[in-house]
């Protein structure tokens, strides 16, 4: 893992805080279908051309899982295939007794439904891991692959996942980015993540660019994109982003805290239309 400049950050895309669908479901079922999960993969494809999975699949837990509804694009937040429903991210997942101390097994997201009784069905879920999902640096694959925050960068209609990795690092200089996209689509969250990209000018001293936070802050319509960056300073990164993780443009920021948190549901606190 890599080292830290600073005390852990609360997580942005955790079951709890961030989800308020979670209270609809039950916790353990999620994650133990989560975790046993060999159906419905995003390992391969593209956003729009992927290869539907298999229509049914026998996980280890013998529960079977379903496809993901294809969607059309929408506005809900945690929205990821677009069909208008809010969808569930799980960081935490339950491993095996025997491997308690391996690597985490991936991140875990249950897709919303239209029925209001079960709002979230287990069977309709991804598995999400760094071997399948990852972007790499240069020829490594991280080892970490953390949910930090979610928000449509793109602006078409399907939220996109904004992922911590652990990139390699020799200690000198400005570490390199360990953020990545993984972008929404009609099946969902699909393919491989890109690094975003935060222009030279935007950073500012040695410590890790990390702990994303979306939002509409320039009032524009689009989201967008603050990262820390050292001694206090925020990393502001317009969107809409490109599909290769590039912001319209970039600031660096004075003043921005020891770090960055969201709240939610309500961005916008003071009501002025700036998130």
């Amino acid at each position: 893992m890599r080292p830290r400049t600073r005390t852990e950050h609360p997580k942005a895309a955790v079951t709890s805080r961030r989800t308020p669908a979670l209270a609809a479901a039950g916790c353990t079922a999620l994650l133990l279908a989560l975790t046993a999960c060999t159906g419905p993969s995003s390992a391969s494809g593209g956003k729009n051309g992927d290869t539907p999975p298999p229509a049914r699949a026998r996980t280890q837990a013998g529960t079977a899982g379903t496809p993901v509804p294809r969607g059309t694009g929408s506005r809900v937040p945690y929205d990821f295939n677009g069909d208008g429903h809010r969808d569930l991210v799980v960081n935490e997942l339950v491993k095996a007794p025997q491997d308690s101390h391996g690597d985490d097994a991936g991140i875990g997201v249950v897709y919303g439904t239209d029925d209001r009784a079960r709002p979230l069905d287990p069977a309709t879920r991804q598995l999400l891991s760094a071997r399948a999902n990852a972007a790499k640096s240069g020829d490594t694959l991280p080892a970490a692959f953390e949910a930090e925050s979610a928000c449509d960068l793109d602006r078409d209609g399907f939220t996109d996942l904004i992922v911590s990795t652990d990139p390699p690092y020799n200690g000198i200089g400005a570490p390199p980015v360990p953020l990545q996209i993984l972008f929404g689509s009609p099946r969902g969250l699909t393919g491989r993540a890109v690094t975003v990209r935060i222009p030279q000018q935007a950073r500012f001293g040695n410590e890790w660019p990390e702990q994303p936070v979306c939002g509409d802050f320039d009032g524009d319509g689009r989201a967008d994109l603050a990262v820390t960056a050292s001694a206090g300073r925020v990393t502001f990164l317009h969107g809409p982003f490109t599909r290769t993780g590039a912001p319209r443009s970039a600031d660096l920021l004075p003043d921005g805290g020891p770090y960055l948190y969201a709240p939610e549901p309500g961005r916008d606190t003071d009501g002025d239309g700036y998130d």
